[in-house]
């Protein structure tokens, strides 16, 4: 599955899209892929869970690196918290081998993720107040200004990689670049 979303990307990514606008006006967010602006190795898109990943979306987040791939799930406070990402293992491995479970909850010990912020945005550069779901169209960029902090600072708090060695990601914007044939398999629950 990791290698048809990689090869995917890579095809996207080589061709680029016709028009940042024909992308936007007709992918769903769960066939999105975005590519950061300041280092195109940094991309990024959604995966749909087979339910809900969080309250607040039936998505996943991903952000792949040149080493590796970090999952997260989009969460919503009360009042004015905005989006914020709780990273997770590997969407297709469930925790204690029950699919009902989900993906292993990464619990970080790292305080930088207490506030591990993204701001969706339209083409004006409107932040969305909610995640994106399944079918609702792709937001035009994605902003997580803290995420290259962490996997510069303390990768193995988003990653269950125990060997994961620092990943020198810019503060950039992902802008959507491209749009899957199909939307990846859901991931669980």
């Amino acid at each position: 599955m990791r290698n048809t979303l990689l090869a995917s990307i890579l095809v996207i990514l080589a061709n680029g899209p016709a028009s940042a606008t024909e992308v936007e006006a007709s992918c769903p967010a769960e066939r999105a892929v975005y590519t950061l602006k300041s280092d195109p190795a940094f991309t990024a898109g959604f995966i749909p869970a087979k339910h809900y990943a969080s309250m607040a979306s039936n998505l996943y987040f991903w952000v792949r690196s040149p080493q590796r791939t970090y999952w997260f799930t989009l969460t919503t406070g009360v009042g004015y918290t905005g989006i914020s990402l709780s990273p997770v293992g590997d969407l297709y491995i469930a925790a204690g081998g029950d699919p009902d479970n989900g993906p292993v909850a990464i619990e970080a010990d790292s305080d930088s993720l207490a506030h591990l912020r993204i701001y969706p945005m339209d083409r004006d550069w409107t932040v969305m107040s909610d995640p994106p779901n399944a079918g609702d169209p792709a937001p035009y960029a994605m902003f997580a200004p803290e995420i290259g902090t962490v996997l510069w600072y303390s990768p193995r708090d988003v990653t269950l990689d125990e060997t994961a060695e620092r990943d020198a990601m810019e503060r950039g914007v992902f802008i959507l670049t491209g749009c899957l044939d199909a939307a990846p398999k859901p991931a669980l629950p």
